[in-house]
């Protein structure tokens, strides 16, 4: 039962001190626990920071939401404290995931952060892998926990398929660059091919040309010479 002189609770959920007023009231234990953890995930000072409280044997626990070593919970005072079942000063601190990494036999180092478990920059097999580790204390057992399967993401196939388009060697745009290239070439060797072929009837039609020209020319020169040779058969006609 919470009257007007065990209401207050001053307390510290990941290095955010908050202090709650319980509502005066009589409340079942689970009543309580939903009261409690209401009240912390409202406070304003915790800056939205939530806890879990529940109750096992009619005591109460409170637990950070959040995960790794800055996730602490820790009772400071007031006149709630024992009401509650609570002790003050008592604190707890969360832990990282810790782990390594086994790829074929080989382990590398992995370095936690809350329930992240992240390669080192170092690794030759894990490099940027990062995985959420969700086991409880009770699910970890010696030796390898799980077995992961690890496939190309979204960025990382568009790296692949963009390294195979503009490799500089062997690429995609190369090949297509080289067949644009032979395509031109073969053009300008068709294209010469044809200036061969104009360019040798060119000077088949001049070489007609010249000998039609050479032709006209004798035959007027022959017109002239008969011409000539009649207009002198009338004068000597008519002379006689």
């Amino acid at each position: 039962m919470n009257n007007s002189t065990n209401r207050i609770l001053d307390l510290e959920v990941d290095g955010t001190e908050a202090t709650i007023t319980l509502d005066e009231g009589t409340y079942t234990d689970q009543e309580l626990a939903d009261h409690l953890e209401a009240l912390i995930g409202g406070a304003s000072d915790l800056n939205g920071r939530t806890v879990n409280v529940g109750v096992s044997g009619g005591l109460l626990s409170i637990t950070s939401d959040s995960y790794g070593s800055p996730s602490t919970v820790k009772v400071n005072s007031g006149s709630a404290v024992t009401t509650l079942g609570f002790t003050a000063g008592a604190s707890d601190t969360g832990r990282d995931v810790a782990g390594t990494f086994v790829v074929d036999g080989v382990t590398e180092t992995a370095i936690g952060r809350g329930q992240v478990l992240t390669d080192s920059i170092d690794n030759a097999n894990t490099a940027d892998l990062q995985l959420r580790i969700k086991l409880a204390p009770s699910e970890i057992v010696a030796g390898v926990e799980a077995q992961v399967t690890v496939t190309q993401g979204l960025a990382a196939s568009l790296d692949t398929i963009l390294n195979d388009m503009l490799d500089p060697i062997n690429g995609g745009l190369k090949i297509i660059d080289e067949r644009f290239d032979d395509e031109a070439k073969n053009l300008q060797d068709s294209l010469e091919r044809q200036q061969s072929l104009f360019d040798l009837q060119r000077d088949a039609l001049v070489r007609e040309f010249v000998s039609l020209e050479t032709s006209l020319s004798e035959l007027k020169s022959t017109g002239e010479f008969l011409s000539s040779q009649l207009a002198a058969l009338d004068a000597a006609r008519k002379k006689n």
